[in-house]
C-alpha cells in the first residue's frame, strides 16, 4: 500500500494562514491553561498563609472580658482588649540607654512616607534590673543595669485602620526615639491586624 503525503504547495495562502493561526491559538491556550493550573495549585498555599498568621493569635478570656494578642516581635505587637476599657492597637516597646520618665508622644511611619502621630500617648519607662551574685554571701542582690525599657500604645481606629492593613510599617517612635521595623516584621504586623480587627 502506498502512502500519500500532502503537497503543501497546493494549499491556498488563506488555508495556510488559518492553519498557522490555529496552531498559534492552541499554543496560547496551552500557556494560559498552564498558568491557570499553577494559580489553582498556589491558591491553597496563599490562603493557608493568611490562616497561619491568624492561628498565632492568642485569646485570653476571664471574668472581666477578652484579650487578643499577637506574637511579640522585636519592637511591636498587636493587641485587642474587649473589656470595660476596650483597646485595639499596637504595643510599642524597645530598650534605650536614655530615661523617658513622664514622657508622652508616639508615631508610626509607613512605607509610603505617611506618619501618624499621637501626641497624647503615654510612654512608660522602667529601668532594667540585673541580678548580682554576691559570691560568699548568701542570697542574690538586684541592681539597676542603666538600661531602660520603654513602652507605649498606639490606637487603631476606624479613621486609620485602612492604612494599617494596606501599608507596611517601617518605623515606630516613642518620645522622639525611633526604632526601625524590619520588612519581615512589618508583613507579620499587617496580617496580625487583619486577623484581630473583627474579633469579638
Amino acid at each position: 500500500m502506498s502512502s500519500h503525503i500532502a503537497d503543501t504547495d497546493h494549499f491556498t495562502p488563506e488555508f495556510v494562514h488559518l492553519s498557522q493561526q490555529h496552531a498559534y491559538n492552541c499554543e496560547l491556550n496551552s500557556v494560559f491553561l498552564k498558568k491557570l493550573l499553577l494559580l489553582v495549585l498556589l491558591m491553597p498555599a496563599l490562603c493557608n498563609g493568611q490562616k497561619n498568621y491568624c492561628k498565632k493569635i492568642s485569646k485570653t478570656v476571664d471574668a472581666t472580658g477578652t484579650i487578643y494578642n499577637s506574637p511579640d516581635l522585636r519592637s511591636i505587637s498587636v493587641i485587642k482588649q474587649l473589656k470595660m476599657n476596650s483597646f485595639f492597637g499596637l504595643n510599642l516597646h524597645f530598650e534605650d540607654t536614655h530615661k523617658h520618665f513622664d514622657a508622652v508622644g508616639a508615631a508610626i511611619e509607613f512605607e509610603d512616607g505617611t506618619i501618624l502621630k499621637d501626641r497624647t500617648a503615654k510612654v512608660h519607662c522602667n529601668q532594667e534590673m540585673v541580678e548580682i551574685n554576691l559570691g560568699n554571701q548568701p542570697g542574690v542582690s538586684a541592681a539597676h543595669s542603666g538600661g531602660y525599657l520603654v513602652q507605649g500604645f498606639f490606637h487603631i481606629n476606624d479613621e486609620n485602620i485602612e492604612k494599617f492593613v494596606s501599608k507596611k510599617i517601617v518605623r515606630i517612635e516613642l518620645d522622639n526615639t525611633s526604632k526601625m521595623i524590619s520588612d519581615k516584621d512589618a508583613v507579620k504586623v499587617m496580617n496580625y491586624i487583619k486577623c484581630i480587627q473583627n474579633s469579638n
